[in-house]
């Protein structure tokens, strides 16, 4: 095997020679994004009724009831109330 020389002696590596040490670090947090939106679908069809279904749920209709009106289920004019009563909505 061939000798090795101390560490003293040996020359920089590459990758060490152009490395600063005050280089700052680019995270994600700090690189700026812009998205444009185009052809953004339709809400779900729980927030597009979601207003009327709480019109006809203060008279007292029931779930049943509006979902036969507007053409859905109770379970998605349920949905649609709890989305519309909930702050996400605003």
């Amino acid at each position: 095997m061939g000798r090795s020389c101390p560490e003293s002696e040996r020359p920089p590596t590459p990758s060490l020679q152009w490395w600063t040490g005050t280089q700052s670090i680019r995270t994600a947090g700090a690189a700026s994004l812009a998205v444009a939106l185009l052809n953004a679908a339709e809400p779900p069809v729980y927030q597009r009724i979601a207003r009327r279904a709480l019109q006809l749920r203060e008279p007292g209709m029931s779930d049943r009831v509006i979902a036969e009106r507007l053409g859905e289920t109770d379970k998605t004019i349920a949905k649609a109330i709890a989305w519309v009563q909930s702050p996400l909505a605003e």
